[in-house]
């Protein structure tokens, strides 16, 4: 049993995805699309490759801090993310933003393993710094 819930926890530490909040509902009956959701985005596929990730909010704080984008982020395929921009659509009854397409709404896919790697290989270094007083 401990063995099992050790593998669990390993394979849970390295686990990574991405969200999307497709939809928003009101205290007043009134349900509004998720803030970056972009029409023509496909759902059928799990890859940044086929455009799936283009209305993914990208949320870096070196980002938000700098200016660059809001605090809701941005998205591939459209950019900065504006509250007050998709609400203005959503009560106007405009649509909402279309995706540039698959091609140019995706980033460079995320090298997550060698991230990892990077990462572990750091801690390793920094836990032998204070053995030999470096």
């Amino acid at each position: 049993m401990r063995s099992q819930s050790l593998v669990v926890a390993a394979l849970a530490a390295s686990v990574s995805a991405h969200g999307l909040v497709v939809s928003m509902d009101g205290a007043n009956g009134v349900t509004m699309p998720g803030l970056s959701v972009a029409d023509g985005t496909p759902r059928d596929c799990s890859s940044n490759g086929c455009g799936s990730q283009a209305d993914t909010a990208i949320i870096r704080d070196r980002e938000i801090s700098s200016g660059e984008v809001g605090p809701l982020g941005r998205t591939q395929g459209n950019g900065p993310i504006s509250a007050e921009v998709m609400i203005n659509n959503f009560m106007g009854g405009a649509a909402a933003p279309k995706n540039n397409g698959a091609a140019s709404g995706t980033g460079v896919e995320d090298n997550i393993p060698n991230n990892a790697a990077k990462r572990a290989e750091l801690h390793v270094r920094q836990g032998l710094a204070g053995l030999f007083g470096g």
